[in-house]
């Protein structure tokens, strides 16, 4: 197996500015080869690289930026982009009518209205739905479209993409990735995993929700991953379009060709 500069498939890059920074390198495909490395890595927002940081990304040479937040949360928090990185806005959620993520935590001071949204079940409920959206959303099947079509383009690699967080957007398109490179569900849901141990917690909004009198435990739900979420997206691709291939022709547009393609950038044979 190839190794990873910096440990084994899914070991966190330490750059201290930029949070769940990881390669999707690494990890084993049912047919014996691995995922390749220093081609699509996955992270939190990009606004606060700043300082030796920046130096330290640029040795991963990244030629696109993927950014798949909403235009609110673009703006409060714009990323810092290196020179000769170009930047792409994939707004994956634009046709939601449902609150965007980082408009709950907007509303952290009112413990009363927190708590009716997310309380007796209704944060994993709510989270739940976005994961089928980011399958059956417009919006979402255009933004993963293009995304996985660009990176089928060796041309256009190595590429970031990311969220608010790196968590759930940018969670269904690791898992994309991966299943397309034949890497085994189980595995996929490893690297999902991960995010619980490489974002920091949330413990300004935690402070913030308790000193408003609210229960922080509220809030686990909607900032940490669970399988349950990622098996939403998987079941709503499958439902909606009979499998999981099927929804990648159908469902995203994608082609044979450039299915193969994909595949010939995200699998090292050697």
């Amino acid at each position: 197996m190839i190794r990873n500069p910096v440990g084994g498939p899914g070991a966190q890059i330490p750059i201290p500015t930029v949070a769940n920074l990881r390669d999707l390198g690494g990890w084993p495909t049912r047919d014996g080869a691995v995922t390749r490395h220093g081609v699509l890595f996955r992270s939190a927002s990009l606004d606060r690289l700043v300082g030796a940081d920046v130096e330290t990304f640029a040795r991963f040479r990244i030629a696109q930026i993927f950014d798949l937040r909403t235009r609110a949360e673009r703006e409060a928090e714009p990323d810092v982009v290196p020179a000769g990185t170009t930047y792409r806005i994939l707004d994956i959620l634009q046709d939601s009518t449902r609150p965007a993520p980082a408009d709950l935590l907007d509303r952290l001071d009112d413990a009363a209205a927190i708590t009716e949204a997310l309380g007796e079940g209704r944060g994993t409920q709510l989270h739940r739905e976005r994961y089928r959206e980011l399958v059956t959303l417009p919006s979402a099947r255009e933004c993963y479209r293009q995304f996985l079509t660009e990176a089928s383009s060796v041309g256009s690699l190595p590429i970031v993409f990311h969220c608010a967080t790196g968590a759930d957007r940018t969670g269904w398109g690791a898992a994309l990735l991966l299943l397309i490179a034949g890497v085994a569900e189980d595995d996929v849901m490893a690297e999902y995993l991960l995010t619980n141990e490489q974002l920091p917690a949330p413990t300004d909004a935690i402070e913030r929700f308790s000193a408003a009198g609210g229960d922080p435990a509220l809030l686990e739900p909607v900032t940490r991953v669970r399988p349950e979420y990622l098996q939403a997206s998987i079941a709503a691709a499958r439902n909606t379009y009979g499998s999981f291939d099927l929804y990648l022709v159908h469902g995203l547009g994608i082609d044979r060709e450039t299915l193969a393609s994909l595949r010939s950038v995200l699998v090292d044979r050697s």
